[in-house]
């Protein structure tokens, strides 16, 4: 078989007397490969047979009735990310190869939360406290380098891996080789740049651990402590205690409670801070945030849990959950379950007083 991308302007080829069939595409263990996308091409493929197993999760889910979120997401991680990373050695270096991967993953985790779609994806995935799986797929290639690193140099791999005889197979969108895109990731690594970079990359084995927790201390810092973030993400950020799966998605078995919880701690809510983001003037914006019960300050999730004194009949019956003097130090209570009461008997109370306006 000849691959390449324009099959008739090349002579035709014979062997043994068969010719020699001319293909722009190919697939081999399961990835297809390209003659203009090179190894790209191969995640549209996986998508398909990805979504094919989400989805039979999903019903296999219901049917065992396993509602516990820590234990679907194992599973996932068991029977869907192997199909997802299939072959991202390869092409994972490249963050638009696996867009539709990262979608897909992201869909999966809402749907167990039962969010809305527009719900931030970054914070989703701290909700988890999982990352996505681009990070992942970078371990993967950081274990396939060091395989071939430790090969003798008397074998084949050994001497094309440096040069260009990943060009064609493993090309990345931004023009770059494997090699030189993998190299050019690890030196801008915090803990890692001064120490990596291109210049190392297929001469020395790479610290895997040691890179991997530097780029998940990357990503935290970038999509939640960073001073440019939205103000929903910035809220968000100030009530979480630590990058972790939270613990109140096991706690709480009430479905109902469980997912007004979540929807409450990711901004998914009718308060006037948040329903004043609708309104681009900002002007009008700013007037909307005011509490409509009190008229005393802007209605947000700390003025609602822990101020507002139309709530201080719900805030009597729950004397242990309302010590507390911040909404972070609340919603990171001890006992879960009185949380999600609080803050369904608030919502509750907020649309019953509102109604009589």
């Amino acid at each position: 078989m000849v691959f390449e991308k324009h099959p008739t302007e090349s002579p035709s080829f014979s062997y043994d007397g068969q010719k020699v069939e001319q293909v722009a595409q190919f697939k081999c263990l399961g990835l297809t490969f390209d003659a203009s996308k090179g190894a790209l091409y191969a995640p549209d493929d996986l998508i398909v047979a990805g979504t094919r197993a989400c989805n039979a999760l999903r019903r296999r889910c219901a049917e065992m009735h396993i509602q516990d979120p820590l234990q679907q997401c194992k599973l996932f991680d068991a029977l869907v990310k192997p199909i997802l990373s299939c072959g991202c050695e390869v092409w994972g270096l490249s963050s638009k190869a696996g867009e539709k991967a990262e979608m897909l993953h992201k869909s999966f985790l809402r749907s167990i939360l039962r969010v809305p779609k527009t719900t931030s994806g970054v914070l989703v995935l701290a909700e988890f406290g999982r990352y996505p799986l681009q990070i992942s797929w970078w371990q993967h290639a950081l274990k396939f380098h060091n395989r071939m690193v430790k090969l003798y140099e008397t074998k084949l791999q050994h001497r094309l891996l440096p040069h260009a005889g990943l060009t064609s197979v493993m090309h990345m969108h931004e023009g770059k080789t494997w090699c030189s895109k993998l190299g050019e990731w690890l030196s801008q690594l915090p803990s890692q740049g001064s120490e990596l970079g291109c210049s190392t990359i297929m001469k020395e084995s790479v610290d895997v651990r040691s890179a991997m927790e530097a780029a998940k201390q990357q990503y935290v810092e970038q999509q939640l402590q960073s001073t440019s973030l939205s103000s929903i993400v910035r809220k968000y950020s100030s009530v979480k205690e630590a990058y972790q799966y939270e613990g109140y998605l096991t706690a709480v078995r009430n479905s109902r409670l469980r997912v007004q919880l979540s929807n409450f701690r990711l901004g998914n809510h009718k308060l006037q801070i948040q329903t004043a983001r609708w309104i681009k003037d900002p002007v009008l914006a700013q007037n909307h945030k005011t509490c409509r019960l009190c008229n005393i300050a802007e209605e947000d999730e700390d003025h609602v849990l822990l101020h507002c004194p139309c709530y201080n009949n719900v805030r009597r019956k729950f004397p242990d959950v309302c010590l507390n003097r911040s909404c972070k130090d609340l919603l990171a209570n001890a006992d879960q379950l009185r949380v999600a009461k609080y803050v369904a008997a608030c919502l509750a109370a907020r649309d019953s007083m509102l109604s009589k306006l």
